[in-house]
């Protein structure tokens, strides 16, 4: 029979629990490697849902408030506010004719206070929206009476021979 002497078979016996040892660290090691790619995932995974819930949140819910902050703006008469606010979405949920009636309400308002130029230019830029055509006329009239109140009395007459019959209120001040 075969006989393995112990000196003989203590460096084998060392050798594979040596190899044992390494297996298991490299087992472990590997096992790292593969938790490390699998947090690796995740995390991007995480950063993409976050990146597109940021973009759903800009994309979407932004404009709305913005377009809430707009009509309130101009539901407490800041014409400036909404008119800019409006004029920075376009089409979109409609801002493009909220944009036309705080631009109209703005005009409104400059009549009411005499701001006949600067009404007369919002009126006209707005041809066609509501009865702005016969506002602008209401403003070119308001101009010429405030040239007629100022002693520009050959101004105001060239003027008011400029325009169409159809302005109402132009022989009054023809007379005035």
């Amino acid at each position: 029979a075969l006989e393995v002497s112990r000196e003989a078979y203590e460096p084998i016996f060392f050798q594979e629990v040596r190899d044992s040892k390494i297996s298991v660290m490299k087992n472990k090691s590997r096992s790292k490697q593969k938790n490390h790619r699998r947090n690796r995932r995740t995390t991007a995974l995480l950063v993409l849902l976050l990146a597109a819930a940021l973009a759903v949140l800009l994309i979407a819910v932004v404009p709305v408030l913005r377009l809430r902050h707009a009509a309130s703006a101009l539901a407490s008469g800041d014409y400036d506010t909404a008119i800019l606010i409006y004029s920075q979405y376009g089409t979109l949920y409609s801002a493009d004719e909220h944009l036309k009636e705080a631009q109209y309400q703005k005009a409104v308002s400059l009549l009411s206070e005499g701001s006949y130029s600067d009404a007369l230019s919002l009126f006209t830029a707005l041809s066609g929206y509501r009865d702005s055509g016969d506002r602008a006329k209401e403003a070119e009239l308001g101009l010429i009476s405030t040239e007629i109140d100022g002693g520009d009395y050959n101004g105001a007459l060239t003027k008011l021979n400029a325009l169409d019959d159809g302005y109402t209120g132009k022989d009054a001040l023809i007379q005035k």
